[in-house]
C-alpha cells in the first residue's frame, strides 16, 4: 500500500525535463539583460502572466533600425519587429536594419560587409 502511494505521489509531482538544456551547464543560467549568443536578442526575465504576450522577435530586439550591409551565405527568412526578411545567397550585398543583421549573422546566414 505504501509503495503504491509513493508511486502515485511521484507520478503526480514529477515534471518533464528538457534533457539537452538541463545537461548543458551553459544554458542553466542566462543573466537577464545580457545578449543571447545564438540570436543577438536580449535575455528577458518574464513572469508567468507576461509569457503569453511576449514576442521575442519584437520584445527582445535591442539593436537599432540603422542600415547595415551584409553578404548572405545561406538562405534564411525571419519576421522581426513586424518586418519580413527573406535573403538568398548570390544577391550580392543586401541592406537590412542592424537588428536583423545581428540575428542573421548569429544564425550563420550572413557575414558583415560587402562581397
Amino acid at each position: 500500500m505504501i509503495k503504491a502511494l509513493a508511486n502515485q505521489a511521484v507520478s503526480e509531482m514529477s515534471v518533464s525535463v528538457d534533457e539537452p538544456v538541463t545537461a548543458d551547464v551553459k544554458r542553466l543560467i542566462r543573466l537577464p539583460g545580457s545578449l543571447h549568443g545564438g540570436s543577438g536578442m536580449r535575455v528577458t526575465a518574464l513572469s508567468i502572466s507576461e509569457l503569453e504576450t511576449f514576442d521575442p522577435l519584437s520584445d527582445a530586439v535591442v539593436f537599432s533600425d540603422k542600415s547595415v550591409q551584409l553578404k548572405i551565405i545561406k538562405p534564411f527568412s525571419v519576421q522581426m519587429k513586424g518586418n519580413d526578411f527573406v535573403v538568398e545567397p548570390g544577391e550580392g550585398t543586401v541592406e537590412v536594419p542592424e537588428y536583423a543583421a545581428m540575428y542573421l549573422m548569429c544564425r550563420g546566414a550572413a557575414e558583415y560587409g560587402s562581397n
